[in-house]
């Protein structure tokens, strides 16, 4: 897990005295030694990103000024510290069931009604930490409305999803900063295996020696708005691949995507069939931010 440092933003804006900071901005191993930074602060994970060098012609993003960068960050750090705690408690409940049951049924699927039943009652459990994590979330995600996200080029952002974290970040190509991270839930399957025929409840992943946006093979396949009710709310950032041994759940986009979800509390957990739920009003923001063709990676 980590959190934002917001001491090293308020250093760093201070020892430059700058005005503004420049920054451009779903069914699931080779590692780089440095990591991305979260609104130009060197993050603690141990996964890079930077792909392009600052010489690449790859698009660049309007000025933010740096209190409000400073702002985002320091919220953002208060909903990571809030959200990995009710995240981490909900695990910690779920997955001695899970490994009873799979000890007594080796090499089957969990059923998923069961797993959601499961699941929400660890849910009631735990409301008050989600509750406290979500508004925590709402409020950083107003600053991030203020002139944050729309700073950020389409053409110039990839995505990057955290499973462990439960989270996906809005990054930008030309200076590998992370802009923007919102909650997810993914794959019901407690398992932890990549995923391997459609219908085994498991959200793919990139392959480890891929996860740079230049390589990976995940990229948005199609873009869509949705109705405002339903399982599936508000918009739809389908999940495509150019390997073709992942044609069988890629499907062009159409079959794993990310997408608003009625189940609001579901975020922050292994929930879905494979796609990659978000709250609606975070899948409209997302959505606005990236094109057909935007890089993705799904880490574990």
């Amino acid at each position: 897990m980590r959190t934002t440092t917001v001491i090293w933003i308020l250093v760093i804006c201070v020892l430059s005295n700058a005005s503004s900071i420049t920054y451009a901005v779903v069914e699931d191993s080779g590692l780089a030694t440095e990591s991305p930074s979260f609104l130009g602060v060197q993050s603690e994970s141990t996964e890079s990103t930077n792909a392009l060098s600052p010489e690449s012609s790859a698009p660049r993003s309007s000025q933010v000024d740096s209190k409000l960068v400073a702002r985002a960050a320091e919220e953002l750090s208060s909903f990571q510290v809030a959200y990995f705690d009710y995240v981490r408690s909900m695990e910690g409940q779920l997955q001695p069931s899970f490994e009873k049951w799979a000890a007594a049924n080796p090499g089957k699927v969990f059923p998923y009604d069961r797993w959601t039943t499961l699941r929400r009652q660890a849910h009631a459990n735990f409301k008050a930490k989600y509750k406290k994590a979500i508004d925590l979330h709402d409020k950083y995600t107003a600053t991030l409305k203020s002139g944050v996200l729309t700073s950020l080029a389409p053409s110039d952002s990839y995505l990057w999803v955290s499973k462990s974290e439960y989270l996906v970040e809005l990054r930008s190509r030309s200076s590998g900063q992370t802009v923007a991270a919102f909650p997810i839930a993914y794959g019901s399957n407690p398992d932890g295996k990549e995923k391997a025929v459609d219908g085994d409840l498991r959200t793919p992943t990139t392959p480890a020696n891929l996860r740079t946006p230049d390589k990976t093979p995940f990229f948005v396949g199609k873009k869509s708005p949705l109705a405002a009710t339903g399982a599936m709310q508000s918009r739809w950032i389908g999940v495509d691949s150019k390997r073709a041994e992942d044609k069988f759940w890629s499907r062009g986009g159409g079959n794993i995507g990310f997408h608003g979800t009625s189940d609001a509390d579901s975020m922050g957990t292994k929930a879905s069939h494979a796609c990659l739920r978000m709250l609606s009003r975070d899948a409209i923001l997302l959505y606005d931010r990236v094109q057909v063709g935007t890089p993705l990676i799904i880490a574990d």
